[in-house]
């Protein structure tokens, strides 16, 4: 399992965007600055999302580190500087990852500081509310047994705060099963589940007092199930006020337009208005300042169809998005190359926008190197989407930071990680999660392929396909996101063996090694992320990890394509004959990428889950190669975001050193004032889950 503490050793990167801020114009600085506002308020609702605790464990923490001369202080009741940095190590661990548990994977994270000195710090110096909300949540911050050890419904053995203390994984199924009855599937997105009083209450994220026409109560399968909205009010009121500002500075009638539909989403929860938001979002090409905001992610909750806050403001790096806009150019012919066949894919690829962006801010558990979205099917499949890549997040890989490689292969990733490392983010992102077709039935029972396909994955005629308002994730559940991002990847290797994508992205040189590098990579991010596998409940704590360690499986089936060589010191190597990856690695990698996608474009669960479940299974050299993951392993970087400051009369960007000082100012500067509503909602939530 994943390190439970954020240590003090973790390297620091500051998100860089100087340059491309004062290349901004007044009214781009007005824009930016706005939208970031309702994003970071908005991010509030991350540790509501998180764990019942956690809200409160940000405001403990902003409290804390509030106090004048909070340093001398400590140092004058006995704290030692080691214990000091191990406080604000914790302390960085919940601001980056939006909550006291891991962004990358699902593990709870802990002080590394004993219990009892963080007592007797709160208990010497602390103002009363730190001392009241440290009565609440102090021996929850310390506890790891089950069930607050990981994310996971209650009685699966863990905590999920997407759900109150008393729903369970069968009464969010039969809710799941309600809305797609009264064709609602959609509420999921941006609501949280309670059960009050028997009533099982669907909690849409909106303004009060609002209408919507599927809000009531209603009784299904014998259950009593109420529809309501108001839920986390007080933030989609300040998110509101926000986009209220930023509107007069938009560039453009579809940046008006698509912030005219977040405040109608953000006020009445209706989904259809943050559709249209994205519906605009995707025609407006090449802005200088790109934003999105809403309910976009799934990775946190159990079920993995409610969707995590998230927001970002960032800016188009133009000499860059060049060679992203140059492969969307050349999608269409390399397309045909992916191994399923027409039926199986799009009728008409809808050429995207790619673009390369120096991120402003993005607050949120997990910060991306890639994004491909919106999120929703209907308009994916029919309409388009974007995708951009995160340029200044990029980790910086040095030989110092390679493990499990020998030298010669750790010097081939180093000198290629920022060429074809980003042509294979690029392809997982517009070829990956941009290819492929769901196969459907509409309600008057039209088809939208042809019925006598024969499907390449089974040699046999097409016999399922997706009806009605049946989505990806309503039919794949929890096994969607890992499932999607391993077909992305798979997509991103295989088309690694042709040279198109090499010569769109203006890479002329070494195509054979960045070839190599990609396999190898994948196959090392395969091992590396065993460290997010739980061994003793069996489940993976993160879909990329899980992903990879798939293909990994997949690369070893073929023999002497990828070896493991333990060393004498209990180290371990991980080697790959290239010679095998243009014949029977490629071969391998083609079958296993046209089950995946054909399994998925038909709906296909039992022979999809059949197949993934197969490359998921462990044995006793892996669980070995895990055990020297976990004793090597370094800790995962973590960013610190520059700041967005109004000086009186025109924005101004703030930055902070690459240290736990610089992310702990950077949340004292964002949030200088204790947010009492946020308190008092945390309040009332937390004492009806803790019953």
């Amino acid at each position: 399992m994943a390190i439970p503490h954020f240590r003090v050793d973790t390297p620091i990167q500051l998100l860089e965007c100087e340059q491309a801020w004062n290349a901004l114009t007044i009214q781009e600085k007005l824009y930016a600055y706005h939208f970031s506002l309702a994003c970071w308020e908005g991010s509030k609702i991350t540790f509501f999302q998180k764990s019942y605790e956690s809200p409160g464990i940000f405001l403990l923490l902003q409290e804390l580190f509030s106090i004048p001369y909070l340093k001398e202080r400590a140092l004058q009741i006995g704290f030692a500087e080691e214990d000091l940095n191990l406080l604000k190590a914790y302390a960085c661990g919940v601001y980056t990852n939006f909550g006291n548990y891991w962004g990358f994977g699902s593990n709870k994270l802990v002080p590394e500081l004993a219990q009892e000195k963080f007592d007797n710090l709160v208990r010497r110096i602390g103002t009363p509310r730190i001392k009241d909300i440290w009565a609440k949540v102090g021996n929850l911050i310390y506890d790891r047994n089950p069930p607050l050890n990981n994310l996971e419904f209650s009685d699966r053995g863990g905590v999920s705060s997407y759900y109150s203390y008393n729903v369970t994984s069968s009464d969010a199924e039969l809710v799941k099963r309600f809305l797609i009855s009264i064709n609602q599937v959609d509420l999921h997105w941006n609501s949280r589940l309670w059960k009050v009083d028997g009533v099982l209450d669907v909690k849409i994220a909106s303004n009060r007092g609002q209408w919507l026409p599927c809000l009531g109560d209603y009784e299904f399968e014998g259950q009593k199930i109420r529809i309501s909205n108001g839920d986390f009010y007080i933030f989609t009121q300040r998110i509101i006020s926000h986009l209220s500002n930023a509107l007069p500075y938009s560039a453009n009638e579809h940046q008006e337009r698509m912030i005219v539909d977040y405040i109608k989403h953000f006020s009445t929860g209706d989904i259809k208005d943050h559709k249209n938001s994205q519906r605009h979002w995707i025609k407006d090409k090449g802005p200088v300042v790109e934003t999105n905001i809403g309910f976009i992610e799934n990775y946190v909750d159990p079920m993995n169809i409610r969707s995590d806050f998230e927001g970002f403001v960032s800016i188009v790096d133009k000499i860059v998005s060049s060679k992203y806009s140059t492969l969307v150019s050349k999608a269409a012919e390399i397309i045909p190359k992916l191994p399923w066949g027409k039926t199986f894919e799009k009728d008409q690829f809808l050429k995207p926008d790619f673009t390369s962006l120096t991120v402003l801010a993005f607050p949120g558990s997990l910060l991306p190197i890639g994004i491909n979205i919106p999120n929703y099917d209907d308009i994916r499949q029919s309409e388009g989407f974007k995708n951009v890549n995160l340029g200044n997040a990029y980790p910086k890989v040095n030989l110092k930071t390679l493990q499990f490689v020998s030298q010669e292969d750790a010097q081939m990733i180093e000198d290629l990680f920022h060429t074809a490392g980003e042509l294979a983010v690029a392809l997982h992102e517009l070829l990956g999660h941009g290819s492929g077709k769901l196969l459907s039935r509409d309600a008057n029972g039209h088809f939208n392929f042809d019925t006598e396909a024969i499907n390449p994955a089974t040699g046999e005629k097409i016999d399922c396909w997706y009806e009605g308002d049946e989505t990806w994730s309503s039919k794949f559940g929890s096994l969607s996101n890992p499932y999607e991002e391993c077909r992305a990847e798979t997509v991103a290797v295989y088309l690694s063996c042709f040279n198109e994508p090499y010569e769109a992205f203006g890479i002329t040189e070494d195509i054979e090694r960045s070839r190599n590098m990609i396999w190898l990579n994948m196959a090392l991010g395969g091992l590396k992320g065993l460290v997010l596998y739980n061994s003793e409940a069996g489940k993976w704590g993160q879909a990329h990890a899980w992903a990879r360690y798939v293909i990994f499986r997949v690369m070893l089936e073929v023999e002497g394509l990828v070896r493991i060589e333990f060393t004498e010191d209990n180290q371990f190597i991980l080697r790959m004959d290239y010679s095998k990856i243009p014949t029977e690695g490629f071969n391998a990698i083609s079958r296993f990428l046209t089950k995946l996608n054909c399994f998925k474009g038909t709906g296909d669960v039992r022979r999809g889950t059949e197949l993934f479940n197969h490359y998921s299974q462990m044995d006793d050299t892996i669980l070995r190669v895990r055990q020297i993951v976990i004793s090597n392993m370094k800790p995962r970087k973590a960013n610190v975001q520059c700041h967005l400051d109004f000086n009186g009369s025109f924005p101004e960007l703030i930055k902070f050193e690459e240290s736990m000082d610089g992310i702990i100012r950077s949340f004292q500067e964002r949030f200088p004032t204790f947010d009492e509503e946020m308190y008092r909602l945390w309040e009332e939530e937390f004492s009806f889950n803790r019953h």
